[in-house]
């Protein structure tokens, strides 16, 4: 091996360096590439998103009511009996006095209430009290309330909610 100029390697010995390759005379070297546009980079990166499709519901929470009762309301036929401002509140905060404000409501015997929470304008992320107090109405205030919706213009609009109680249970004043 050694008329080869190949020396073998022995343990603890390391590789000499390889000499960096010559370029052959004549060859000229290929010209630098462009930097890739932003439609290839964009192309390029979808090329490893691959489509799923769901056959769900939305997430959102769409309100309860019947039409015959939002009908009523909007006439004046139909008045909330009580109102809870949650104005400036945090959500936690407004869930709690919700609840409270339910409960009471339904042991006076209350039909109608409404629930102010504000259009969310100052709010960057939009009306983030009536949209975590309409996941509250549909799904952890069953005990309380039959239907809700989204209250007329003359009491409120975007920024409220009307909410048609269930009756006392138990009897007995």
């Amino acid at each position: 091996m050694a008329d080869l100029g190949v020396k073998p390697i022995t343990p603890g010995s390391t590789a000499p360096p390889v000499p960096a390759a010559d370029p052959v005379p004549g060859l000229l070297a290929p010209p630098p590439l462009p930097p890739p546009t932003e439609e290839e980079l964009f192309l390029s990166a979808l090329n490893g998103i691959t489509a799923v499709f769901r056959d769900e519901l939305p997430a959102e929470v769409e309100p309860q009511a019947s039409p015959r009762r939002m009908k009523l309301v909007r006439q004046g036929k139909l008045c909330p009996e009580a109102t809870l401002d949650l104005h400036g509140l945090t959500r936690d905060e407004a869930r709690l006095r919700t609840r409270h404000f339910l409960d009471n409501s339904v042991h006076h015997g209350f039909k109608t209430v409404l629930l102010i929470t504000g259009r969310g304008l100052r709010s960057p992320e939009g009306p983030v009290l009536r949209d975590e107090l309409e996941r509250y109405l549909s799904h952890d205030a069953a005990a309380w309330v039959a239907e809700w919706g989204r209250a007329p213009g003359n009491l409120g609009g975007e920024g409220a909610l009307v909410v048609f109680l269930k009756g006392r249970k138990g009897g007995g004043e």
